[in-house]
């Protein structure tokens, strides 16, 4: 393992006070050298794959705070070294009130045996271990705050005789089910549970009258329980990533709601009730399968924050007077709705990845638009006018095209260049012909005139031998054999005469270099 990874995996860096001896090698010396001190998890990684890990132990960490206006002590231990006897933190751990461990099974098993000894302590922190249960004797009286994050818990039996406790949090486990009795924890105000297997939230939920915050996003519930609409108390609750088909019908019994994420779920509608929710003010259910933006939404006097992107909307028609910023990208709105422009307060507008083709005038008509976002939209009218009087206004305008449309114009970029490159070639082409061979193009056309449609269809020059003006004669000397005969001379005379013209065409044909003869029909012609 190169010394660049071990490092990248490390949690902190602290500088190491002993040296490196002649026996250190391998692992060990790159550790040193780098000063790396590892996570627990990634020491159990290199432990098992036959690497020396456990080169330097973290040393416990001891420092005071400052909770509701007196100092406390804490300590975060990774090491079950400083549990023993002779180790001076023996002495400090009946005075700690918070303690942080990050370790595996070996530092739990020592760390079990001294909770007892420590009466003060109200806040746990039990991280990266590979436990499945909380173990008994960490689950005092005394603890307001429980953390259990990043272990391998399956469950969380136990917890439900935390009469004081005010904070849970067991988000990134394998916890299949919450316990029954967890609406005995009165007193709990956080219940963090994200990031586990749960299928279902208990109705003893509803218990929990001094809960404030709920977080059950990244599950697997199919539906929230009906005894959760009496948390009079619940300001911010997170159900995103879930399977969730529909809301509680009382789900407007929430008054106290200000912040609801309900985002990658299946989400058709929200019932009649959410327009109760006069306090919330951030509303998230993107991701979901809205036909249409609520109605309801309209009632909620205090929302500023709605996000519904990844729907299938195609029609804005509810006037949304508080919204402030309102993000509805990649759904199927056809152009900017006119229930848009009654949005008096909205400082940000993305509908990017829709299919709007054109910016109408009225947009300009948004005083306090301050960023509109239109990327990803098949553009193909818009007015610069309309641009620039939004830019002289201070209005950030995005307007990237789709990808698909940069690929279609970088091809058509291309087979112009293409053709316009052809037909360049084919020009200089054409030029360098009539510059060096012009003789040879001009009378190939004159003899193509001259020539009658029988004189063309007979041999060609080429298949004939030069000597063959002896044997092309006249059809009035074809016809009469008797003349031919009885004249040698006059005979012999044309024959010299045709073999003498058609040696002088040939010679003009394939030598473009000699000069065209200055006399005669061809000269004529030209």
């Amino acid at each position: 393992m190169c010394s660049t990874n071990i490092t990248a995996m490390s949690s902190r860096r602290y500088p190491l006070a002993d040296d490196l001896t002649e026996e250190d090698t391998g692992t060990e010396r790159m550790l040193k050298e780098e000063k790396v001190l590892l996570r627990p998890s990634v020491r159990r990684a290199l432990r098992a794959a036959s690497c020396t890990a456990s080169v330097y132990e973290e040393k416990p960490k001891l420092w005071t705070d400052t909770h509701q206006g007196h100092l406390i002590h804490c300590a975060r231990l990774t090491a079950s070294s400083v549990l023993d006897g002779t180790s001076a933190f023996w002495n400090r751990l009946p005075d700690l009130e918070k303690l942080e461990v990050e370790d595996g099974k070996d530092l739990m098993k020592a760390l079990t045996k001294r909770f007892n000894g420590m009466a003060k302590l109200e806040y746990l922190s039990i991280a990266w271990t590979p436990m499945r249960t909380p173990p008994a004797a960490c689950l005092r009286q005394t603890l307001k705050t429980l953390v259990l994050r990043q272990n391998d818990l399956r469950s969380l039996n136990g917890i439900e005789g935390l009469g004081s406790l005010e904070e849970l949090d067991a988000s990134s486990n394998q916890i299949a089910a919450l316990p029954k009795s967890i609406g005995n924890l009165r007193c709990l105000r956080t219940l963090v549970v994200c990031g586990n297997r749960l299928k279902a939230l208990p109705e003893s939920v509803g218990r929990l009258e001094n809960l404030e915050t709920l977080n059950a996003a990244s599950n697997r519930l199919t539906q929230l329980p009906d005894a959760l609409t009496g948390l009079e108390r619940l300001r911010d609750l997170d159900v995103s990533s879930n399977h969730l088909e529909r809301l509680p019908e009382d789900f407007g019994r929430l008054t106290k709601l200000v912040d609801f994420r309900a985002s990658g779920n299946q989400l058709t509608c929200l019932p009649e009730s959410f327009a109760h929710l006069k306090n919330l003010v951030s509303l998230l259910i993107g991701n979901n399968r809205l036909l249409f933006v609520p109605m309801v939404l309209g009632a909620l006097e205090r929302l500023e924050i709605l996000n519904l992107r990844e729907n299938h909307i195609s029609t804005v028609e509810c006037a949304l007077s508080s919204v402030r910023s309102l993000v509805l990208d990649a759904n199927r709105l056809p152009s900017i709705c006119s229930g848009i422009y009654l949005c008096a307060n909205l400082e940000v507008l993305s509908v990017e990845r829709n299919s709007i083709k054109t910016i109408p005038v009225e947009i300009g008509d948004m005083k306090r638009l301050r960023s509109l976002q239109l990327s990803g939209n098949p553009l193909s009218d818009v007015t610069p006018e309309v641009i620039r009087a939004l830019e002289e206004r201070g209005v950030k305008v995005r307007l990237q095209p789709t990808t698909k449309q940069r690929r279609i114009r970088e091809d058509e970029s291309e087979s112009a260049a293409a053709a316009a490159a052809k037909q360049e070639e084919a020009g200089e082409a054409e030029d360098r012909t009539m510059t060096h061979f012009p003789d040879q193009a001009v009378i190939a056309s004159v003899e193509v005139a001259e020539s009658s449609p029988e004189k063309r269809d007979e041999a060609k020059p080429e298949d004939q031998p030069l000597n063959a003006g002896s044997e092309t004669t006249s059809p009035a000397a074809k016809s009469d054999d008797g003349e031919k005969q009885s004249d040698p001379t006059s005979s012999k005379s044309e024959s010299d005469s045709g073999r003498n013209a058609v040696a002088s065409s040939s010679s003009s044909v394939d030598c473009p270099e000699k000069s065209i003869p200055n006399s005669g029909p061809l000269a004529t012609k030209l």
